[in-house]
């Protein structure tokens, strides 16, 4: 068995070479789903993709997820749509999988997207979102009056699983990740907390008073080397 200087836990499942990275370097990485995703497939669903994918929208995606599923229920390289997005991973997954659209704007979140949907006058704005989903951008856009169209293509459940023992660092990915770890479990004090983004680290001090440090870039890979960074230079 290795010896690990530092034992993380990551609140969702991540990729194999993620895991030997940090092994690398000292630090294990344990593994344990917090949150379950299921893509929403309906005729309906299926129908109202197939007339969007031939109009001109503005779509507004928060989640890797939610361009996952939307990819899942037709050929999106069909839209030629105006895309506003969140970085890291959301980008990523909407560059691969809407190549014919462009993206007018990424924002380090839903509020300040909301802000530049608002500024720049879009029109026929659809969220694509989770059936839990933040609550700013859909707030800000009816305090002014502007139209939206909010599809649910994704269902989120929190599996609230209960750990024994206690680890150096926790990765967390989502603010549902967040809210079903803290159900049944308490870092100790010295835990630190690891967030994927500047929204993830504002719901993260809602619940824990605990360090929080956050990756450079909104996705697992930076997450985890921000993590594996943060242990390796501790005096």
């Amino acid at each position: 068995m290795p010896a690990y200087k530092h034992r993380i836990l990551s609140t969702k499942r991540i990729d194999v070479a993620l895991i030997q990275s940090a092994a690398d370097s000292g630090v294990q990485i344990i593994p344990r789903a917090f949150i379950s995703i299921s893509y929403a497939d309906t005729p309906a669903l299926r129908a109202r993709l197939q007339e969007l994918l031939q109009s001109r929208v503005s779509a507004v995606f928060t989640s890797a997820n939610a361009v996952k599923a939307v990819a899942a229920l037709g050929d999106t390289t069909l839209a030629k749509w105006e895309l506003y997005c969140l970085p890291g991973a959301t980008i990523e997954a909407v560059q691969e999988y809407f190549p014919n659209s462009t993206v007018v704007a990424n924002a380090v979140s839903s509020a300040v997207l909301a802000v530049i949907l608002l500024h720049q006058q879009a029109k026929n704005i659809v969220f694509f979102c989770g059936n839990i989903r933040r609550d700013e951008l859909p707030v800000a856009l009816a305090q002014q009056n502007v139209p939206l169209e909010e599809i649910t293509v994704y269902e989120t459940t929190e599996l609230q699983n209960t750990l024994a023992g206690q680890y150096d660092g926790i990765l967390f990915y989502s603010p549902s990740g967040i809210r079903s770890y803290f159900a049944n479990n308490t870092p100790a004090p010295e835990t630190i907390c690891f967030a994927i983004g500047q929204t993830t680290a504002g719901v993260l001090r809602e619940f824990t008073q605990n360090t929080i440090v956050v990756s450079e870039a909104a996705t697992a890979e930076s997450l985890v080397h921000t993590a594996i960074h943060y242990f390796n230079n501790q005096s």
